[in-house]
């Protein structure tokens, strides 16, 4: 699970780098992965 983990966080901030979005959109990729951790430890 923690490979699938990193390739989200890979492919999200290749995303950002290339659509260099605005501080909104990084807050929102911010939660996303604060979700997906909270929800491993949570296990």
């Amino acid at each position: 699970m923690k490979t699938s983990i990193r390739w989200g966080v890979s492919v999200a901030v290749a995303v950002f780098l290339y659509t260099r979005p605005n501080p909104l959109w990084l807050l929102i990729y911010t939660i996303g992965i604060i979700t997906l951790l909270a929800r491993e430890f949570d296990r």
